[in-house]
C-alpha cells in the first residue's frame, strides 16, 4: 500500500511538471552568441611546441647519424586545439647550424572565440644539410602555452648533433 501511494505521488509530480505552463514571455532570457561568418578568419602564428613544458625536448626528431653535405629530414611536432590548423615551415641554414621556424593557423584571434578542447598535432618537415663536420645545432623557433599573453610565450628548442 505504501509503495502504491509513493508511486502515485511520483506519477502526479511528473505529470504536473510536464503540463505546467511555461513562464510568460517577458520573463524569458535569450542569450545570443556573437554573429559568426561562414568561415572564421585565420591568423598565422608561431606553432606550439609540445603541450606541456617537459615535452619541449621531444618537439624535434632528427636521424642519429648525420653526414656532411647530405640532406636529411628534421621533423618538428606542434600542437593545437579545435581552432588550429597546420601551417608552414621556414629554414635559415648555415655550415653548422639551422634555424627552423614553425607556424600554424588559428581562428582564435579575438576574445569570445570558442574552440573545441581536442588535441591536434601537426608535423612540420624541414630538409637540412650541414657542410661542416663536428657539432651542429638545430634551433626550432615556436611558442609554448601560458604566460602573460593569450598566445603564450616565445620559445627556442635546441637539438645538438654530430656531423661526420
Amino acid at each position: 500500500m505504501k509503495t502504491k501511494l509513493i508511486t502515485t505521488l511520483m506519477f502526479g509530480f511528473i505529470i504536473s511538471c510536464v503540463t505546467a505552463q511555461s513562464p510568460p514571455k517577458q520573463d524569458t532570457i535569450n542569450i545570443k552568441s556573437p554573429p559568426q561568418s561562414a568561415e572564421e578568419p585565420q591568423t598565422r602564428v608561431p606553432g606550439v611546441l609540445g603541450f606541456e613544458s617537459n615535452e619541449l625536448s621531444n618537439a624535434i626528431t632528427v636521424p642519429k647519424t648525420i653526414e656532411a653535405n647530405k640532406s636529411f629530414q628534421a621533423t618538428v611536432t606542434t600542437s593545437g586545439n579545435g581552432c588550429a590548423n597546420a601551417g608552414d615551415t621556414g629554414v635559415i641554414l648555415s655550415d653548422n647550424s639551422a634555424d627552423v621556424f614553425v607556424y600554424d593557423f588559428t581562428t582564435a584571434i579575438r576574445p569570445g572565440v570558442v574552440c573545441t578542447m581536442i588535441l591536434k598535432q601537426f608535423s612540420h618537415t624541414a630538409t637540412l644539410s650541414f657542410s661542416k663536420r663536428g657539432e651542429a645545432v638545430i634551433r626550432v623557433w615556436g611558442r609554448r602555452q601560458g604566460g602573460a599573453s593569450p598566445l603564450g610565450e616565445p620559445v627556442i628548442v635546441e637539438k645538438r648533433l654530430m656531423v661526420k
